[in-house]
């Protein structure tokens, strides 16, 4: 199954490349291209639902990566690229809740069957580390420039600014977790009574500061980009880009690895626990800097 998720995964990067790739050679034949390669980092959030006070995520990131830019007309371009993302988030819950119907099968118990199962996370820590490859299409405008660099003129320095999206692809991703106390109360409604325990029906509280650690199923994620800066011009063909950009994801991506509270009733369940199972939605952001070295060349 992972064989052909990768094997789709890439034919929608290489039918995303060729497009753009089409599309920026047909406009550009009027103008210019510009190659280009890029580094950058981020102040990187996973923001999730619910999200209530005490609650918290945040990170960092990292990318490198190349593209081109296709320009049919002085001021205005297509960019495409592909880069390569590393992320490390840390969240934090000061206490998350959930409420579910349950069953007592054991036969000691016939007579307390049907029960209401409060589950409690306190303290819960996770950290995200994530790397993925990003597949941005964008549209690019910029003020003119002169044709060569002058530090008396003011025309080789301009702004500019793409908006566009961005396809991200996971290549690899582990999680830790950390959980200072987890609490399973039955309520039986029937009687108005409470049972803390036995530990072997799953209830119970449990301190151990159980730590848990393994892998997502990071689904395809799309983001809005939006990037602004200045461009410096260093030569007739060579040029600077220093910006700043913004990435907000519109899924979420880690929508099929999401897991009911109500099914971590042991110890041993501490292993799969993550935020991302138990929240109801989780949009990546991402704020950072960048610094692109771009070659152009007019047609």
């Amino acid at each position: 199954m992972k064989i052909k998720k990768y094997i789709s995964n890439s034919k929608v990067i290489l039918f995303i490349i060729l497009f753009a790739l089409c599309s920026m050679n047909v406009m550009a034949q009027k103008s210019s291209l510009e190659f280009s390669i890029h580094g950058g980092g981020s102040f990187d959030v996973l923001a999730f639902a619910p999200l209530k006070k005490g609650n918290s995520s945040a990170g960092y990131g990292a990318e490198i990566g190349m593209g081109f830019s296709g320009f049919f007309s002085p001021q205005f371009g297509i960019y495409v690229g592909v880069g390569f993302n590393f992320m490390n988030i840390k969240s934090k819950l000061d206490t998350l809740k959930h409420v579910t119907s349950g069953l007592i099968k054991k036969d000691d118990l016939q007579n307390l069957r049907k029960y209401d199962l409060h589950t409690s996370l306190i303290d819960y820590t996770e950290v995200q580390r994530s790397m993925f490859i990003t597949i941005p299409v964008m549209l690019q405008y910029q003020t003119k420039l002169n044709q060569h660099w002058d530090w008396r003129r003011t025309k080789n320095v301009g702004f500019y600014f793409m908006g566009g999206a961005k396809a991200h692809f996971l290549v690899n991703n582990k999680y830790e977790t950390t959980v200072r106390m987890f609490k399973n109360l039955a309520h039986f409604t029937d009687m108005g009574v409470w049972i803390n325990g036995p530990e072997y029906q799953g209830f119970g509280t449990f301190d151990n500061n159980t730590v848990g650690e393994g892998k997502l199923n990071f689904g395809f994620m799309l983001s809005v980009a939006l990037e602004t800066g200045v461009k410096w011009r260093i030569d007739r063909n060579i040029f600077l880009y220093t910006g700043i950009y913004f990435d907000c994801g519109v899924n979420d991506p880690f929508k099929d690895s999401r897991k009911s509270l109500a099914n971590y009733t042991k110890k041993e369940d501490f292993k799969e626990l993550t935020l991302l199972k138990a929240a109801d939605r989780v949009n990546m952001l991402a704020v950072g800097i960048k610094v692109k070295v771009a070659f152009g060349k007019t047609l």
